[in-house]
């Protein structure tokens, strides 16, 4: 950069490196492509590297035709400007590495996806709290709770729900494993209640499993809760206090439940 020397660059050598740019730009596109397809880090990692390659080479491209047509030398700012690169594309890679490592929240393509194919089954009112876990390329093992009618035989759901596994795992390749929520469906007047006392409360996302059980005097029901939400015992006694003014004589149990997915 401070003392700048002649070089010495060919046509050929130029036509070379221009096609080899065009060549890496191809495969850079093409593994990101089916990396982001099949969920594999592998993949994107060398589709990357073979786009951070064509970034650099257009750099020195840049740098050598310069120097050939119009002999001006920027050469070391070439250089400096690919070490950058390839700096950043490193640090990206391992950013995707740890993340995987330690942990991330599933893409929301792919939660939307799962709960639509859920919510589409005529036995099921509402699915929750849905937990996916990847083990490798469109490997992934799961949870999610369904709302399914109180009155509804146990066997007929039973069924229903193992064909609905079977759908699921043939489309995403997602082994999918349900919990249950039996839920009452003719008490929109108590759900319409607590939902009003919960929209006082700014971190509540919404709730749902609503079930009373008038035999034993319990109402029980999640709530999902926002993650910025630190004083989770503190929330609960609250709603507590005033769901059980709207409903004396009730013991009122509450899961809190963070939106995973």
């Amino acid at each position: 950069i401070f003392a700048p020397e002649p070089t010495s660059f060919t046509m050929p050598f130029l036509a070379f490196l221009f096609c080899a740019i065009f060549v890496k730009f191809a495969l850079g596109f093409y593994y990101k492509k089916i990396g982001k397809q099949t969920k594999s880090i592998s993949l994107r990692a060398v589709g990357q590297e073979a786009l951070g390659d064509a970034i650099i080479s257009c750099v020195i491209l840049v740098s050598a035709g310069l120097s050939y047509f119009a002999d001006i030398q920027i050469d070391g700012y070439a250089g400096a400007l690919a070490s950058f690169f390839i700096i950043v594309n490193g640090v990206l890679l391992i950013k995707e590495t740890f993340d995987k490592i330690i942990g991330q929240r599933v893409e929301k393509e792919i939660s939307d996806e799962i709960y639509a194919a859920v919510n589409r089954c005529e036995i099921v009112r509402g699915a929750y709290d849905l937990i996916l876990h990847n083990y490798g390329a469109q490997r992934y093992v799961g949870s999610v709770n369904v709302e399914i009618d109180e009155h509804l035989p146990l066997s007929e759901v039973s069924q229903r729900l193992n064909e609905l596994q079977i759908e699921i795992y043939k489309i995403y390749r997602i082994y999918l494993v349900f919990g249950v929520y039996s839920v009452n469906l003719g008490q929109d007047e108590s759900r319409a209640c607590v939902a009003n006392l919960l929209s006082e409360f700014s971190s509540v996302r919404g709730f749902h499993a609503f079930f009373i059980d008038s035999k034993k005097k319990s109402v029980r029901f999640d709530v999902v809760v926002d993650f910025a939400e630190k004083n989770l015992s503190r929330l609960r006694a609250q709603i507590e206090r005033k769901v059980a003014l709207s409903f004396p004589g009730y013991k009122i149990f509450i899961v809190i439940d963070r939106e995973f997915a």
